[in-house]
C-alpha cells in the first residue's frame, strides 16, 4: 500500500499500540479498546445481574423501633450481595475485566444510584486494605451516608404525625438537615440516636464503629472520629466517648468495612468495590493462615449481607486464601485467551478502521501494515495471552514505522527473538543459580558433557561416581517445530552421554543423566507439546517470574530422586556406599545452611542501616546563631520563600520526633513506623525532604559567612 508521496502511510507514524500493555484501575480508560471476549461478556453479566436485584425493604429497620413505618425507611438489599472473583496469570487481562465491571456499573442508565470504588492492594494485611478503601471513600461521603441514615430514622418518627407529609418528603430527598428537624419539633434526640446506633450495629456487635460514626455528626469531633475509622489510635477525647481501642485485627477491619457497605446499601443504593492485585495480601497470610482465612470469610459475608457487589482480582493462587465454602462466591471469571479473529479485529480497530464486525476484520487493507498471516502468527506465538499479543504488535509496528515495510511473519519472528518477555535466558540463569545455591546443590557452570555437538549444559550437578547427574539447559524462545526438534535433540545428546550402565555387568546401574529444560521466552502450544512428548529423560519447565522458584524446585526434586539415599548401590556396595550418600547429603545441607546464614546476616545489616538512617533523620540540625540569621532583606526574603516551599511537604524532623514521642510506650508502633519507612518511595521522600532542609540551612550559613568575610 502506497501513500500519496509513493511511500507507505505508516512510515514515521507514532505507534498506536501500548508499549507496556499494563492496565491500572486508576489509569485512563477512555481510549482503551475492548475486545468482546467470552470473559468480557461474563463480567458485564455479573454487573447486570447485580444491578437488577429485586429491591426489598429492610427487616432491621422495622425491628429497630419503626414498627409499621419500616416499609417507608431506607430500603436495603439485605442478603442480596454478590461476590465475583477474576483470576488469571500476569498479562491475561484481569485488570481489563475489572475495568469493564467498573465501566458497566458507572454507566448504568436505569436511574439506579450506584457508588463504585476501585482499589489496588499495595501490600500489608486486611487492615491496610480497609484503611486504603476508607481513604478512597473519603470523610465527606461517609458523613453523607450517616446523615442519610439518621434522616431516615427522623422520617420514620414523623411519619405518623399529622401535617408532616411535606417534611417527610423533604427528608426523603435530603433537602433538609435532620438535626434541624429534631431541634425544631422537639423530638427526643437521645432516643433517635440510640436507634441510629442500633442500626449501625446491624453488622457487628462491636459498638466502637457505631459510636465513631455517630461522632461524625459532631463537627468538633468529626476529624478525630475519622482518624480512628481510618486506622488511627484513639485519644482521650474518644476514650471518654466509648472508643477505647484501635482497629487491631483483620476481622475487626472487615467488620468495619461491613458497616460501611451497610450504610452505602441503604435506599436501594448499589455499592460496588473492585479490589485488584489481591495476591499482595499473601504476606499477611504467612503470619497467621487461620486468622487470614477468617478475615477473608468475614469480608465475603459482610458484602453479601449488605447487598453490595465485591469483585476480587488476583493470580490463580488467590484460592489459597479465599474460602472454598459453597455459596460464598457467585462467579469465577477466567480471562479468555485471544483468538485469531478477535486479534485481527483489535488490530483493525487500532489501525483506524472502525465499524468492522468481528468476523469480517482482516480484509484487504484493514490490517495494514499487518497482514492476516502475521496477526495469526502473533496469536500462535503468544498462545493468545493478551499482554504478549500487544507487546508483539507494538514491536512489529515499530519496525514497520521505521522501515516502511509490511509486517510479515518473518518480521514478527524477529520481533519475538529480540524480545525477552520474562527477562530472557540471562535472567533465567541467574534465578537458577540462586535456587541451586539456596538448596545447597554444588552446580558447575557451562559444563561440556560429551563429544557430540550441543552437549554444553548451563548447569551440571554431578551425582555418584559413574558420570551421573542432573543437567540444566536454559533456552530462549522456541518459536516453531523446527526449533523444538533441535532443542529435543540437544537434550537427548546430553542425556544419552550418561549411559547409566555398569561397565562390568552391562546391567542398568540406576544412574544416568536427567535434563531439566527451562524455556525463558515464547513457547507456542505446538512446540511445547513436541518437547513434552519427545523421548528421553527430560523435565520441561516454562519460566514464569511468579511461579518459577516453586516449579523449578519441584523439577529439581523429581530429578534428584533417582540419585537419592534410596539408591546407595550407585555409589558402591555396603556401608561405604551408604556413607558416601550420607556425606553428600550432609555437605548439601551444610551449604544450604551457610546460604541461609548469609541471607540472615545481610538482612540484619540492612535493618541496622535502616535504624541508623532513621536516627540520623531524627537528629536535630546544628542551631543557627543570631549572626547566622542576619542577612540583607532581599536575600533573607529569597531564603524565606525557599523555606516556605519546603514547609509545604511538612516538617519531616518534627513528624519523626512526634511519632517516636507518641509511641514511646508502644514498641510495636515504633516498629510499624520503621516498617513503613522501608517502602522505597516513602523513605526516599523523607530523606530528600530532610536533605533539602539541611542543604538550605547550610547554604544560607555559607552565604552569611561569605558576606561577613567580604565586609
Amino acid at each position: 500500500m502506497a501513500g500519496a508521496d509513493g511511500g507507505t502511510p505508516w512510515r514515521g507514524r507514532s505507534n498506536p499500540f501500548p508499549h507496556a500493555a499494563v492496565a491500572s484501575l486508576h489509569g485512563p480508560r477512555a481510549d482503551a479498546i475492548t475486545i468482546e471476549t467470552t470473559a468480557v461478556a461474563e463480567a458485564r453479566r455479573v454487573v447486570s445481574d447485580y444491578l437488577n436485584v429485586t429491591r426489598a425493604p429492610d427487616d432491621d429497620a422495622g425491628s429497630a423501633g419503626a414498627g409499621s413505618r419500616g416499609a417507608g425507611s431506607g430500603e436495603y438489599l439485605t442478603g442480596k450481595g454478590r461476590v465475583c472473583v477474576i483470576e488469571g496469570e500476569y498479562g491475561t487481562g484481569k485488570t481489563h475485566l475489572a475495568l469493564e465491571i467498573l465501566d458497566s456499573a458507572e454507566g448504568a442508565r436505569d436511574g439506579t444510584d450506584t457508588r463504585v470504588y476501585p482499589h489496588a492492594v499495595q501490600g500489608g494485611g486486611f487492615r491496610n486494605l480497609y484503611a486504603g478503601l476508607m481513604n478512597r471513600i473519603g470523610l465527606s461521603e461517609m458523613l453523607t451516608r450517616v446523615r442519610e441514615c439518621y434522616s431516615d430514622i427522623v422520617r420514620e418518627e414523623l411519619a405518623d404525625r399529622p401535617y408532616t407529609g411535606d417534611l417527610v418528603a423533604r427528608l426523603r430527598r435530603d433537602d433538609v438537615d435532620p438535626q434541624l428537624v429534631v431541634d425544631r419539633y422537639g423530638l427526643k434526640e437521645g432516643a433517635l440516636r440510640d436507634r441510629l446506633r442500633q442500626r449501625l450495629r446491624a453488622v457487628t456487635d462491636d459498638g466502637s464503629f457505631s459510636r465513631a460514626l455517630m461522632l461524625l455528626l459532631q463537627p468538633e469531633l468529626r476529624q478525630l472520629a475519622w482518624d480512628w475509622l481510618t486506622g488511627g489510635v484513639p485519644g482521650p477525647v474518644l476514650n471518654e466517648r466509648g472508643v477505647t481501642a484501635s482497629i487491631a485485627t483483620d476481622t475487626q477491619a472487615m467488620d468495619a468495612l461491613g458497616v460501611v457497605a451497610r450504610l452505602h446499601g441503604q435506599r436501594n443504593r448499589r455499592f460496588v468495590v473492585v479490589i485488584d492485585e489481591l495476591e499482595k495480601l499473601g504476606a499477611a497470610r504467612e503470619r497467621d493462615t487461620v486468622a487470614h482465612g477468617q478475615a477473608f470469610k468475614r469480608l465475603l459475608e459482610v458484602f453479601r449481607a449488605a447487598g453490595a457487589l465485591l469483585v476480587l482480582c488476583g493470580l490463580p493462587d488467590i484460592f489459597e486464601i479465599l474460602p472454598r465454602d459453597p455459596g460464598r462466591v457467585d462467579a469465577v471469571i477466567h480471562p479468555s485467551a485471544l483468538t485469531a479473529a478477535e486479534t485481527r479485529w483489535y488490530v483493525s480497530q487500532t489501525m483506524g478502521n472502525p465499524g468492522q464486525a468481528m468476523g469480517n476484520a482482516g480484509g484487504a487493507g484493514s490490517l495494514a501494515p499487518f497482514t492476516r498471516e502475521s496477526v495469526d502468527y502473533i496469536v500462535y506465538l503468544t498462545n493468545g495471552v493478551a499482554r504478549d499479543v500487544l507487546r508483539l504488535c507494538y514491536a512489529a509496528f515499530a519496525n514497520a514505522a521505521e522501515t516502511g515495510e509490511e509486517v510479515t511473519s518473518a518480521t514478527v519472528r524477529q520481533a519475538a527473538l529480540s524480545q525477552a518477555p520474562n527477562g530472557g535466558a540471562a535472567r533465567v540463569r541467574s534465578d537458577v543459580s540462586e535456587i541451586l545455591e539456596h538448596q545447597g546443590w554444588p552446580a558447575e557452570r557451562n559444563r561440556v558433557l560429551g563429544a557430540l555437538p550441543g552437549t554444553l549444559a548451563d548447569f551440571w550437578i554431578p551425582q555418584g561416581e559413574h558420570g551421573a547427574g542432573c543437567a540444566v539447559l536454559v533456552s530462549d524462545s522456541v518459536l516453531d517445530d523446527d526449533d523444538a526438534r533441535r532443542l529435543a535433540s540437544r537434550t537427548a545428546a546430553i542425556a544419552d552421554t550418561g549411559t547409566g550402565t555398569d561397565s562390568a555387568t552391562g546391567a542398568d546401574s540406576g544412574t544416568g543423566r536427567t535434563v531439566i529444560l527451562v524455556v525463558g521466552g515464547y513457547l507456542p502450544e505446538g512446540p511445547r507439546r513436541l518437547l513434552s512428548e519427545a523421548p528421553g529423560d527430560r523435565i520441561l519447565v516454562v519460566y514464569h517470574v511468579r511461579t518459577f522458584a516453586r516449579e523449578f524446585g519441584q523439577a529439581l526434586d523429581a530429578a534428584m530422586e533417582r540419585f537419592g539415599p534410596a539408591r546407595p548401590e550407585s555409589l558402591g556396595e555396603g556401608p561405604a556406599g551408604e556413607f558416601r550418600v550420607l556425606r553428600g547429603e550432609t555437605e548439601r545441607i551444610a551449604r544450604q545452611q551457610a546460604t541461609t546464614l548469609r541471607a540472615v546476616q545481610d538482612l540484619r545489616q540492612q535493618s541496622d542501616a535502616l535504624a541508623r538512617a532513621v536516627e540520623e533523620l531524627r537528629r536535630p540540625p546544628a542551631p543557627v546563631t543570631e549572626a547566622g540569621r542576619a542577612l540583607p532583606d532581599r536575600l533573607d526574603a529569597l531564603f524565606s520563600r525557599a523555606r516556605q516551599s519546603l514547609a509545604a511537604y511538612g516538617d519531616v524532623r518534627g513528624f519523626l520526633d512526634r511519632a517516636f514521642e507518641a509511641t514511646a510506650r508502644r514498641p510495636g508502633e515504633r516498629f510499624a513506623l520503621i516498617h513503613r519507612l522501608r517502602t522505597p518511595d516513602a523513605f526516599n521522600a523523607v530523606g530528600i525532604a530532610a536533605y533539602l532542609s539541611d542543604l538550605l540551612a547550610g547554604f544560607r550559613a555559607s552565604v552569611r559567612s561569605w558576606l561577613a568575610a567580604a565586609a
